[in-house]
């Protein structure tokens, strides 16, 4: 039998143990998993702050078209006729629109320019816009009207999920207000 001499502790060989590499790959997989949470979740608000500012201001930009309209049609006269007449009908886009009622129906997905294009880079956005007779005492109520005051409301989704609304008042006389969002 043959013995080996023992060497001194201080020039052994030392190695990882199982049980060392096992725990030092827990700790891995935790800070791993917990930084791929946190950059889903900035990815995830940043992605929720873009989609929320581009409806806000498709819904602004619409409300300012409509409200920018007279309030009734200058060929049909005060109320004459609420919507669209056929020519405004017929057109590709929303530019012939002549009063702020001619609005009320219309929708489009995704959002097209006054003269009908789809506005790039706007798949699977949805802009409507509704107009209703109201009260200036009353404009949350919509009124059967013909009233000397209408109510415009845009809504603007993604993915059928409403982002943004906008709602201004036209009035007869010539008043605008626009309701903060």
């Amino acid at each position: 039998m043959s013995l080996r001499p023992s060497q001194p502790s201080s020039t052994r060989r030392r190695g990882i143990t199982l049980v060392e590499v096992v725990l030092s790959s827990l700790v891995l997989a935790f800070v791993a998993t917990g930084a791929v949470r946190l950059l889903v979740s900035v990815v995830g608000r940043r992605e929720a702050a873009v989609r929320d500012t581009t409806g806000a201001m498709l819904a602004e930009q619409m409300l300012a078209e409509a409200m920018a309209r007279a309030f009734e049609s200058p060929v049909a006269g005060r109320n004459a006729e609420f919507g669209r007449s056929v020519p405004e009908t017929a057109a590709a886009g929303w530019g012939a629109f002549d009063d702020c009622d001619d609005f009320d129906g219309w929708t489009a997905s995704p959002p097209v320019s006054a003269h009908g294009v789809a506005l790039d880079g706007l798949a699977g956005w949805t802009r409507s816009v509704s107009v209703d007779y109201v009260t200036a005492a009353n404009p949350d109520l919509a009124d059967p009207g013909p009233t000397d005051v209408k109510r415009i409301t845009v809504t603007v989704e993604f993915q059928g999920r409403p982002v943004a609304t906008r709602v201004g008042c036209r009035s007869w006389a010539g008043q605008r207000t626009v309701e903060a969002p």
